[in-house]
């Protein structure tokens, strides 16, 4: 019986994911230790898109909240995920908190690196008090509209806005609802 000191040049690795080899850091004929990382695989069929939200919506945000992710690259054209993953972390420079969005991509047109919009599609009731863009006024810092008092007397209000959408800006506190603003002049 003859014994072999042969080293076989053949190694077959199993990668613990299916994808795609987006990294190769190999060369041929190269030396691999135990801890040398030689490929990156990524599985592109789901992403992650992970944006920044204010501190004042954290509380309107939960796992398991429907998103709708559109990107530049195709226009019109949008992609629905599920808040995964809220950060427990406040960054104190922008007051932001990172939400991660989990994202189908069967047809691979997302690529990580990408700009994403995020549309978060609240649990709430559906209603808001809302006027029109042009009705409020930011006086530094401070937002106000003017109210109709009578019919030829208006005073300005304070108010606290929430969202802005199509045109219009939800009013959280300062009016109520039927009341009438200025939408046009509003200094005059």
């Amino acid at each position: 019986l003859s014994e072999s000191h042969q080293v076989n040049p053949i190694i077959t690795l199993n990668a613990p994911i299916s994808g795609k080899i987006i990294q190769n850091d190999m060369v041929l004929g190269g030396m691999v230790e135990e801890a040398t990382e030689i490929l990156t695989i990524m599985d592109p069929s789901r992403l992650w898109v992970e944006a920044d939200i204010y501190e004042k919506d954290i509380a309107r945000v939960q796992n398991g909240q429907s998103v709708v992710v559109s990107v530049p690259a195709f226009s019109g054209e949008v992609f629905n995920g599920v808040i995964t993953y809220i950060g427990d972390v406040l960054d104190p420079e922008t007051r932001t908190i990172t939400v991660r969005t989990e994202v189908n991509n069967p047809e691979s047109k997302l690529k990580p690196g990408m700009f994403a919009d995020l549309t978060i599609e609240l649990s709430e009731n559906g209603t808001a008090l809302v006027v029109p863009d042009n009705a409020v006024l930011d006086d530094e810092g401070e937002y106000l509209v003017f109210v109709r008092m009578d019919r030829n007397r208006f005073l300005p209000r304070h108010v606290t806005l929430g969202t802005r959408e199509d045109g219009f800006i939800e009013v959280t506190s300062g009016l109520e609802e039927g009341e009438e603003v200025v939408t046009n002049g509003n200094f005059q």
